[in-house]
């Protein structure tokens, strides 16, 4: 079992969450710095999730639609009077009101520091908190996965993309996590990443006694680690011992050596700009001492809760008081001891402040004086960075669906593509690399969002950079035709018998392969030829390198030289999955992906069918899996074709032909009877030829 299967089925599998200075976090890798000579690379952005689902029309009111609005929201609206303007020189489409408690954020847009993204959504919208919230965190929309990697987040997949090869633990130098969750209950789904180095630990504690806490949580070292697949995993268990103990080492040292110089106090209980007592007023606070103690973490998610407003959202007949009023002063009260904070100590330049939540409020308000769950909402960033603006025009509150929200066919930006334009101009993405972490998305990144002193330039973008040397990957899989139950391996008749060529033979149509693969004289035990292609994770019809093998009579893939494995040079750095394709059985691709970062991973099809990618891709035989046979064509489907090209030659001797399923080299009723078992078998749709 690899690494990345391993995690999958144990308690260990996620990411680390820690505690400090009270605070439950989760991390995620290792910083490695990037190697360019621009001067972006210690940029941190920070996360402001507001879960539960913002009521957005009552932060910002679009004053051109007020009379609608007041109409569409008769109990909840605001008076015209309480609100803040914020540009009366903007286009009318997009005056808005500020809710009375967001004075700060009007400061902020006064001084070029925050900028707005209105009428923003994804495709088929969610209404529900958590598949929402996934769908976001994920980088996809409501109509399904597409062509991400499953199971991983658009964050996860920036760090897969910016640090190919981060291999699990912290080195010497650079022992700062790449990403931090500030809350423990908060779901992980946008850090998980593909290479799937994502440990998880929970253990309470604070700042100063994380690292006791966790040192030696394993127990001592083992003296002796057997080389097998069973001591790979007590390793790879040392290794996350080793890694929780490096991360909190250094996060428990980074808050020690860092500062506040704002204070922290209840609302209401003073006139200073203080960090409220509140889960997001302590999850800021603990960023700004972390970031002032040299944390070089690149990415934090924080959260506030209890956004979902069906009711009370307004209280006591007036508008501008309930709980809605509460949360906006929460909000701007963290928000605003965190930028000071920032600024009193000349970090401000760093970072950059981005809220948003999973999904607005309906249009319309309810009974309860609250309002439920609607589509289109808005993001908005704050910091010395930031282009000030607004992005979008203000939302038609007469163009509704038959449940009250706003017509999702009013979204005017993805999602997807503000968090890309950010990940370009302030973290310095390339298009190549918006592509991998975002590839379902015609990316618009042209947003204006971060202003020209801080963009990062064109020419400053990271690049994924090239694996140069030799990667060897292990591979194992079965021909069922060729495969002896009694001998439990295949036979080895066409090399026996002389019949096998010494040119890799995947010239000709469907494959089409130009490899000059050949040997003066096959290595023992070889069966046959194999044709093996490199497939990019993040885009599965994109075939990163291709190369014929020998396949051995245990299974096991070979070089022509007969060293082990398959070994690829030149490609670039990230995570694949390995496809193998026969002459004359359906191919199949790995259900996993593999990462550079891994040295001498291996992919096994023999030992359990979910190894193939798709459904029911291999077939059992005697307690082992196998590769389907009957695929005469080379087509990836089991059809009439395969029993035409069987037919062509039904009765060849000593031949090397496709439709000789069992490989004895000889054409007869034993081919046909093993197509006829495996007919209407459909191979993987991506790998069909």
């Amino acid at each position: 079992m690899k690494r990345r299967d391993f995690l999958k089925h144990t308690s260990l599998a996620g990411t680390i969450p820690l505690f400090v200075g009270g605070l439950p976090v989760q991390s995620l890798g290792a910083t490695l710095r990037s190697t360019a000579t621009c001067e972006f690379d210690d940029r941190i952005l920070v996360l402001v999730l507001l879960d539960g689902g913002n009521d957005f029309y009552n932060t910002f009111v679009g004053l051109s639609e007020y009379d609608n609005y007041v109409n569409q929201r008769p109990r909840v609206h605001l008076p015209l009077n309480r609100l803040i303007t914020l540009d009366s020189t903007l286009p009318n489409d997009q005056q808005l009101g500020l809710h009375p408690r967001l004075t700060y954020f009007k400061e902020w847009y006064d001084q070029g520091k925050l900028s707005l993204v209105q009428r923003l959504g994804y495709d088929n919208p969610n209404r529900s908190h958590f598949e929402s919230l996934q769908i976001m965190l994920e980088g996809i929309d409501g109509t399904g996965y597409g062509q991400v990697e499953k199971g991983t987040g658009w964050i996860g997949r920036f760090f897969d993309n910016r640090y190919p090869d981060y291999a699990g633990i912290p080195f010497e130098g650079e022992p700062d996590p790449l990403g931090l969750i500030m809350h423990g209950g908060l779901t992980n789904i946008g850090f998980l990443s593909a290479s799937a180095y994502d440990i998880h630990l929970r253990i309470s504690g604070n700042a100063g006694n994380y690292y006791n806490s966790i040192s030696g949580l394993f127990g001592e070292p083992l003296s002796q680690i057997p080389n097998s697949q069973h001591g790979a995993k007590l390793r790879f268990m040392e290794n996350i011992d080793s890694a929780a103990s490096l991360y909190g080492a250094r996060i428990s040292e980074t808050y020690n050596n860092g500062t506040n110089t704002v204070g922290r106090g209840s609302l209401g209980s003073t006139n200073d700009i203080i960090y409220p007592y509140n889960q997001l007023g302590d999850q800021l606070n603990t960023v700004a001492r972390m970031i002032s103690g040299g944390c070089q973490t690149q990415v934090y998610l924080t959260s506030s809760g209890a956004w979902d407003t069906h009711g009370s959202q307004v209280e006591g007949g007036d508008s501008t008081r309930g709980s809605h009023d509460r949360l906006l002063d929460d909000l701007s009260m963290s928000l605003k001891a965190f930028q000071d904070d920032l600024e009193n100590q000349g970090l401000a330049d760093k970072v950059l402040t981005v809220v948003w939540s999973e999904f607005a409020r309906k249009a319309i308000d309810n009974d309860a004086a609250g309002t439920d769950h609607g589509t289109l909402s808005g993001i908005w960033c704050i910091g010395n960075g930031v282009q000030p603006g607004v992005t979008g025009k203000n939302v038609d509150f007469t163009d509704i669906d038959n449940q009250g929200a706003i017509n999702e066919f009013q979204k005017e930006y993805d999602f997807k593509q503000v968090f890309g334009s950010i990940l370009q101009d302030w973290m310095g993405t390339s298009d190549e690399s918006l592509s991998a972490i975002f590839p379902d998305t015609e990316m618009n990144t042209d947003l204006s969002l971060i202003n020209s002193n801080a963009i990062v330039s064109p020419e400053c973008y990271f690049v994924p950079g090239v694996q140069e040397i030799g990667w060897n990957v292990g591979a194992k899989v079965f021909l069922q035709g060729y495969y002896d139950e009694a001998m439990g391996e295949m036979r080895m008749d066409l090399t026996q018998g002389d019949l096998v060529p010494s040119t890799q033979p995947f010239t000709d149509a469907p494959f089409n392969y130009t490899g000059a693969e050949s040997v003066s004289a096959f290595p023992t035990d070889t069966v046959d030829w194999l044709l093996v292609e490199l497939r990019d994770a993040s885009n599965l019809s994109t075939i990163i390198a291709t190369k014929a093998v020998l396949l051995r009579k245990d299974g096991m893939l070979m070089e022509t030289d007969g060293t082990m494995g398959v070994t690829f040079v030149n490609i670039p750095s990230g995570f694949y999955h390995l496809a193998i394709f026969s002459r004359n059985h359906l191919a199949v691709m790995s259900a996993g992906s593999i990462g550079t970062s891994e040295v001498n991973p291996m992919v096994d099809f023999t030992t359990d069918g979910a190894n193939a990618m798709g459904t029911e891709q291999l077939t059992e035989v005697n307690g082992v899996w196998t590769l389907f046979v009957g695929d005469y064509d080379s087509n990836g489907l089991l059809n009439n074709q395969d029993f035409n090209a069987w037919k062509r030659n039904p009765a060849a001797l000593d031949a090397y032909l496709p439709s000789d399923g069992d490989g004895n080299g000889i054409i007869n009723n034993q081919d046909f009877n093993l197509w006829r078992g495996n007919g209407s078998k459909i191979g993987l749709e991506d790998l069909r030829k």
